[in-house]
């Protein structure tokens, strides 16, 4: 105890000064954490200062001697960069996208502190970002910072557990199977891995205040033209689309960019065009579409547009019969898509002037959310005309129309007050401080409540100076045009179900386990078809399963190396790897102080 008390007492020596109480706390908790983890979840309330911690962290870990490096989405480098410069740290940054890139190695230093921000964006154990970040989870230990760590389910919350813990860790606190533990949903089971791998604190228990949200809905007519688009759009053969649902579905999102703005619709419609051309003239000689000229189509449209991905190159061509048929209704398209292109220029929109009145009704800073890069654009130049006015999109920034400047530029400018109206893509939903805006408009609805959370955090969080911040959203009048904002709605009562169950498993006063269960040393469970399974049959058959191999081929481990793990079981091993699979887990394990005699 007294060993435990004096490195406390070094550790506080060597923090900043300027973190706060509740930041001194979490750091000196996630550093005895690592001690006999792989890793942990910090999953404070946005707007807590996650950044400051996690970089308190890394400096006492290089403090040790280790290694550190941050993973974050690209348009926070900067971000995080001004961070590490003001707290005094110089680590390796880089990119969520980059992570997908790299070659881990098998076994790295077990002194390596990895930093993933937004890690919900890794909450899919199908995507391949989840698998790169498997197979770096194999050479360092892991900080996962979200204030959002599950967006639809607590399924996303169990995999960013599995990244930190094996499913059997909880095993010695009476959890057989933390998979099991959240299928049910019961938080007294769930508490063992709440106080073992997250940390997560409410404004209130930190003892911050942060402003209320005052929530505003503002409605508006897409009037006679909404019909009309919509009669086009459904006239749309689309043949390269052959699957209906793929149909049904670009259908649904080119509706959608016209409730963001005509000049969405516009874009979508403009590179639609131009790809049934090329198609047309591709498909006659039998060829694919090549991937450069893919990107001088899409290249530079918005972050997330659908109908990129059902039009791959490589993949469209595969599923078609090219016919006479499939030339004249691609022709027939192109003339539907120009004509409505060309009705789309004389369209006024009302949402617009609903924007005006907005900006107009008050000096207070905003910030404008919109889904669409073309949207962004439009609004950007008309707040020009009434307020100065600054522009982020993934690919521009601009404070002033026809000169692009940096995206940090623009933030410094919103944060010092030369621009009080900020209009931004969900590129800046996450990661930001921008307290000094005291409205968030979301312009676009988004599907995801989550999201909205995340819009309004950028404003609602320590440093904030209002009582309360005003989060305005704009809902069209039309019955047949409020789809997202109706499934919003039904989103964000399953959503704050979940909220509430996540409440109770977040919290310590969750009642505990009974004493049988809490004292129980419960034997691992290991499925039939198990990677470990699977490559111990295959060592025993050859006569090559020694005893300490049996043991450790007969335990869970994190998701990292069950993902190794997999790769290996479906192939002869070579010695090479047979050494490597050992080395592994025989590092897992002591890390995991597990007596590994035998």
């Amino acid at each position: 105890m007294k060993s435990e008390s004096r490195r406390c007492t070094g550790v506080e020596s060597r923090l900043d000064r300027r973190l706060a109480a509740h930041q001194r706390a979490a750091v000196l908790e996630i550093l005895a954490r690592l001690r006999t983890n792989f890793g942990v979840i910090l999953a404070d309330e946005a707007g807590l200062g996650k950044s400051w911690i996690a970089i308190s962290v890394a400096r006492e870990f290089i403090w040790r001697g280790g290694e550190a490096e941050i993973i974050v989405p690209a348009s926070l480098i900067g971000t995080w960069q001004r961070e590490m410069d003001f707290l005094g740290l110089a680590v390796p940054i880089s990119s969520h996208e980059r992570l997908q890139r790299r070659l881990a190695r098998a076994v790295g230093p077990a002194e390596k502190l990895v930093i993933v921000d937004e890690a919900h964006r890794f909450r899919n154990p199908a995507r391949m970002r989840f698998a790169a970040l498997c197979r770096l989870s194999l050479e360092a230990k892991l900080i996962l910072v979200t204030a959002t760590p599950f967006c639809n389910s607590l399924a996303d919350l169990e995999t960013l557990v599995s990244l930190v813990a094996a499913d059997d860790s909880f095993r010695a606190d009476g959890v057989w199977s933390s998979h099991e533990s959240f299928l049910t949903g019961r938080p007294q089971w769930m508490r063992p891995i709440r106080e073992k791998t997250i940390i997560c604190r409410r404004a209130r228990e930190a003892g911050i205040q942060l402003p209320r949200i005052s929530e505003r809905r503002i409605e508006f007519s897409l009037g006679d033209s909404w019909d009309v688009v919509r009669d086009a759009i459904a006239d749309l053969e689309l043949p390269m689309l052959p699957r209906p649902h793929d149909a049904t579905m670009a259908k649904e999102f080119l509706e959608l960019r016209y409730l963001s703005s005509p000049d969405a619709l516009g874009d979508s419609i403009g590179r639609l065009g131009s790809f049934c051309r090329e198609a047309r003239k591709l498909a006659r000689v039998g060829w694919s579409l090549e991937r450069s000229q893919y990107r001088r189509i899409f290249g530079d449209g918005d972050e997330d547009h659908p109908i990129q991905e059902l039009l791959f190159p490589g993949v469209w061509l595969d599923e078609i019969s090219v016919s006479d048929e499939f030339d004249a209704q691609l022709q027939r398209d192109v003339r539907r898509l120009d004509d409505l292109r060309t009705m789309l220029q004389s369209v006024s929109s009302a949402k617009l002037a609903c924007l005006h009145e907005v900006l107009l009704e008050s000096r207070d800073a905003v910030i404008v959310f919109c889904s669409s890069i073309a949207t962004a654009q439009r609004l950007f130049v008309e707040a020009l005309e009434l307020r100065p006015s600054g522009l982020i999109t993934s690919r521009r920034a601009r404070v002033e129309a026809g000169r692009r400047i940096g995206r940090e530029q623009v933030i410094e400018a919103f944060t010092q007050g030369s621009i009080d109206v900020l209009v931004m893509t969900d590129l800046g939903a996450e990661g930001l401080n921008l307290q000094v805006a005291g409205r968030i408009v979301h312009y676009d609805l988004p599907w995801n409540p989550a999201r909205v959370a995340q819009r309004v955090a950028r404003s609602r969080r320590i440093g904030q100076r209002r009582a309360s911040v005003e989060s305005i959203l704009f809902v069209p009048k039309d019955l047949t045009a409020r789809r997202v904002y109706s499934i919003l709605r039904r989103k964000e009562k399953v959503w704050n179900r979940w909220q509430e169950l996540a409440a109770d498993v977040m919290s310590l006063e969750a009642r505990a386990l009974p004493f049988e269960h809490s004292r129980a040393c419960i034997p691992s469970r290991i499925p039939a078809r198990a990677p470990q399974v699977l490559i111990a049959k295959w060592l025993d058959k050859r006569r090559l399963l020694d005893t300490q191999m049996g043991f450790l081929l007969s335990r869970r481990y994190r998701a990292g190396v069950e993902r190794f793990l997999e790769e290996l079981s479906s192939r002869d091993l070579s010695k090479i790897e047979i050494q490597a699979v050992r080395r592994v887990l025989v590092r897992e394990l002591e890390a995991s102080e597990t007596d590994l005699s035998i």
